[in-house]
């Protein structure tokens, strides 16, 4: 029997998290750092301090300030096909997320690939 590596799970498990197809929106007003990525039609945006209504969905480009109110941008959930909620850590969390990551890997946390059999 072949072992998958931690890693490779790790990958997958990160590779299938959760996007919301139009009919699973819900309405809800999120945090202005939360990043939203949004698919209408061939066109995918990442926005922020978005707000979500019965009938459309509003946001603020991420490259813009967050509380550019000028600058935010609409669609009516209709053309929408789905949204990504990203994770919402703050930098510092994603640098330890990273952080631990790399002292696994460098440990031999994932010993048990391919080429190496471990029982």
């Amino acid at each position: 029997m072949m072992r998958w590596p931690h890693s490779v799970l790790l990958a997958l498990a990160v590779a299938c998290y959760p996007v919301q197809r139009r009919e699973d929106i819900k309405p809800k007003e999120l945090r202005r750092s939360q990043q939203v990525d949004v698919w209408s039609g061939d066109t995918a945006s990442r926005w922020h301090a978005v707000v979500i209504r019965g009938d459309s969905i509003t946001g603020v480009p991420y490259k813009m300030s967050s509380k550019c109110d000028s600058c935010r941008l609409g669609l009516p959930l209709y053309a929408i096909d789905s949204i990504h909620i990203r994770f919402s850590g703050s930098p510092r969390e994603e640098r330890l997320i990273i952080a631990l990551m790399l002292v696994y890997m460098l440990s031999g946390g994932d010993r048990c690939g391919v080429n190496v059999h471990c029982e």
